[in-house]
């Protein structure tokens, strides 16, 4: 018969083909994994249309916040400053928002260049598994000015490769889609490979006069392991671990002698 010893040494075998094949699970954040200044920032991409938003360090035009803040826009000139993405960095007087919250204020013709495309965020799946998509929306601001234009709806939707699956609207009511009711969306497990992308867009609603701000959350968590390489999890590698043990030169199988 097989002695124990070797017994362990195939689960061992077993248990480390696994670990190769399976990394720990991936939890990705658009708020807690919010970089300045970099853009890309690991997965993530802050960005009008498919372009990359340059970095400033203290936004102000057209805008005036309490202490210094840092935002990805177009650039820091009146009428060229949308969209504009940005973690707020001190307690803004009208805000529905909270620091440290990530807020987008859409592109309209107004500050911004319509043709660029929309305020998005993109995310570059790291690696193939099944991951749990989630997020929220709510109006940011909750003060115009008398002579502003009222309401500014704005629109969203989340695309995966292109592919539009959720989508909806801020109407811009007073008490609707606040920070503490937001609007949801949650896409479920989806089965990813390495490469695959998730977009959010924020854009002004057809019946808005100008874009506005837009607070946003959203998560992207593997369910279960991934593969680090960008391939299904495979039994393969479980056989080649299994294989190199048994190959080992001092490996024997040691069955008892009936001698």
């Amino acid at each position: 018969m097989i002695h124990t010893k070797y017994v362990r040494r195939f689960v061992m075998a077993f248990v480390t083909s696994i670990a190769i094949c399976q990394s720990p699970a991936f939890a990705y954040d658009l708020k807690t994994d919010w970089s300045e200044p970099a853009n890309p920032n690991g997965p993530w991409s802050y960005r009008v249309g498919s372009v990359l938003l340059p970095y400033v360090a203290n936004w102000t035009a057209g805008v005036s916040f309490p202490v210094p803040q840092p935002a990805y826009l177009p650039a820091n000139t009146v009428g060229s400053f949308l969209p504009s993405w940005f973690r707020l960095a001190g307690t803004t007087t009208g805000f529905d928002a909270a620091v440290g919250d990530i807020i987008v204020h859409t592109n309209d013709g107004f500050n911004g260049n319509p043709s660029l495309g929309e305020a998005n965020v993109l995310f570059a799946v790291p690696a193939t598994g099944d991951y749990r998509v989630a997020g929220n929306l709510w109006n940011a601001s909750t003060v115009l000015a008398p002579s502003d234009f009222r309401p500014r709806p704005q629109d969203w939707r989340i695309l995966v490769n292109g592919v539009v699956k959720d989508s909806g609207t801020l109407d811009a009511i007073a008490g609707h889609f606040s920070r503490s009711s937001p609007d949801t969306f949650d896409l479920g497990t989806l089965s990813l490979l390495a490469g695959d992308l998730i977009e959010l867009e924020i854009f002004k609603n057809p019946a808005a006069q100008a874009g506005y701000f837009v607070g946003t959350n959203m998560t992207i968590n593997s369910v279960g392991g991934v593969s680090e390489v960008g391939e299904p999890i495979s039994a393969a590698l479980l056989v080649a671990g299994v294989t190199a043990v048994y190959a080992s030169p001092s490996f024997r199988l040691p069955f008892t002698s009936s001698h």
